[in-house]
Formats: C-alpha cells, structure tokens, sequence
C-alpha cells in the first residue's frame, strides 16, 4: 500500500504536516483539496520550480515518463513487447524555504515504420524496439524512465533482441531468437515486464507497471499477448486516479499463426496493434501511454508490404507535492 492512502488517517490537520510547518509554497498549478494545498508540475512546467515558502514536510508523488512499444516493419511477422510504466514513487520529505527545480519525464517517442524510411528508428533489424522514457526528479527523489518494449527478432535473418528494457518497471520481451528476458524494475518503482511465448507466430509479453508485472505471452488466454500490468492508485491529487500502467504487445495475424495484441493496463497504459499481413490492411497503429499518467505505449503489428505501422509512445509523468493548509 503506497504511503499516500494511509497518510491523512495517522496525521491531523494540527500534526506533522499541519499549519505549524508554516508551509505557503509556489510553483506549478496550484489547487486546494480536503485541507491541502497542491502544486502539480505537468511536462510543460518541467524545468520551473517548487518554493514551498518555509521549513517542513511536504508529500509527493513523483512519475516517471513511460516506455515505448516496440515496432514491428511492414511486410513483417512476429509479435513485440509492450513499454513499461515510468517509475512510480510516493512519500514525504522535508523541505526548506528554496527553490526546488522540477523535471518531469517525457515518454520515450516512436516513429512510423516503412518499407521506404527508417531514418527515424535506431536498429539495424527489420524490427525495432522500444526506448526509455526520460526520469522524473524532484529534490533528491528520482523516478526512471519505463523500459523500452523488447523487438520480435524474426525478421529477415533473425537476428533481433527480443529482450525487454529495464526501467521503472520493465518492458515486456517480443517473440525474439535472441534474448527472450523480460526487463527489469528499478527496486521500489514498478514491476518487471512479461516474457513472450515461443509458438508458432509467437506471443509477445506485456510491460511491466506501477502495481503488477507484464502479463506473459499466452497467461491471460492462449491466442492472446501479454497485458500490460495494472498501475497503482494515489489520492494526492485530492481524487483516486491510477497511475503507471504498462504498454500491450502486438498480436501477430491469425492466419499464420499468431494471436491477437495485449491490453495496456489500468493507469493509462497502451494497448498493443494486431498485425495486418495476409488480411489486405496497410496501416497498424498501437496506441500510445496516457500522458500525465506515466503509462506505456503499446506494441505495434505488422502490415502489408505498402503499408506503415506505428508503435505506442510513453505518456509523460507528472509531479505532485501537497501539504496541510
């Protein structure tokens, strides 16, 4: 359980965080809710500052920019893994009368990809993975970047990396003949990201999130790729809102073989694409993490020869400080 759910049932308006810290701070939007004041730094405010206007404690949550799922080529089968959620990190600090820079995380962006232009997309491969997404900072608190969406390793001579990144929580590992590892969490952020299931056409494993790990290729149902994981739930905002979930894996086609794409998860993650070859589309597109929210983007499938597929970009995080008023 976060630390945010259960801070206002130990602590009164007149305790810790209460009116004797003196706290009158400025910097990004702010709003009252239920007591508090609350600065809430989005990723245009990224770069501004945080004074809370004297000594005491303050609570925060912190969220890392998401993963981006992989991309699969046109013309091209295999199943990818979907991005992982931006770390997610929630407490208390003590805070002094100075500016404290905000940096808010961008999710990590994907292009298109097709047959006639990949100038955009950083591997030598037919498929392309994921990036990670940029950290969030606030003071000495850093939430990382979600891991990038493993690649599905089956194009051309095979020679991909099916392994997902490691990051906030990881991304999800694609149908590769090279690694098959899911990526890794950082410790206390998020959850490791599902690996793929090697049959035929593949299952791709979901990314990682703030509350629950990528669902592996073929878990939830046998023709399915793997769910992103479900986020985590904070109130700090002064409603329940789910941050952090993880990017879906592609779905390869039906007809030769495969299955169909995976979910995002609860917390503004991206659902993956299925593939379109042998079935006469030209376009895929998986969707993109929730900004404001951290979540992964989904994997893309692949597509006829003419055609064009895109992957899921990360969401962007977000920064949220609150104290008693």
């Amino acid at each position: 359980m976060p630390f945010i759910s259960s801070v206002r049932g130990s602590y009164g308006p007149q305790g810790r965080f209460g009116k004797k810290a003196g706290l009158l701070g400025t910097g990004g939007t702010i709003t009252t809710a239920g007591g508090y004041r609350i600065h809430t730094f989005l990723l245009g405010q990224s770069g501004t500052a945080f004074n809370p206007g004297g000594s005491g404690d303050v609570e925060y949550l912190v969220i890392a920019g998401g993963g981006s799922g992989s991309n699969t080529q046109a013309n091209q089968t295999g199943t990818g893994g979907g991005g992982g959620a931006g770390g997610f990190r929630t407490g208390s600090l003590a805070v002094t009368g100075q500016n404290y820079t905000i940096t808010v995380g961008n999710g990590a962006q994907f292009g298109t990809t097709a047959n006639t232009s990949t100038a955009s997309l950083t591997s030598t491969s037919g498929t392309y993975a994921g990036s990670q997404g940029q950290s969030s900072i606030f003071s000495n608190i850093t939430s990382t970047g979600g891991g990038a969406g493993g690649d599905d390793g089956t194009v051309n001579v095979g020679n991909g990396n099916g392994g997902g990144g490691n990051g906030g929580s990881g991304g999800g590992a694609g149908a590769g003949s090279g690694s098959d590892l899911s990526g890794q969490p950082v410790s206390g952020q998020g959850n490791k990201g599902g690996i793929h299931q090697a049959i035929s056409g593949g299952r791709g494993g979901g990314g990682g999130g703030a509350g629950a790990r990528g669902r592996n290729g073929g878990e939830d149902s046998s023709n399915q790729s793997g769910n992103g994981g479900a986020g985590l739930s904070s109130s700090i905002s002064g409603a329940s809102v789910t941050y952090a979930g993880g990017g879906g894996a592609s779905g390869q086609n039906t007809s030769v073989g495969g299955g169909t794409f995976g979910n995002g998860g609860t917390g503004g993650g991206g659902s993956g694409s299925a593939h379109k070859i042998q079935l006469g589309g030209n376009v895929t597109t998986a969707q993109s993490g929730t900004n404001g929210l951290g979540g992964g983007g989904g994997a893309s499938g692949g597509c006829d020869g003419s055609g064009t597929s895109t992957a899921g970009a990360g969401g962007s995080g977000i920064v949220i400080i609150r104290y008693p008023i």
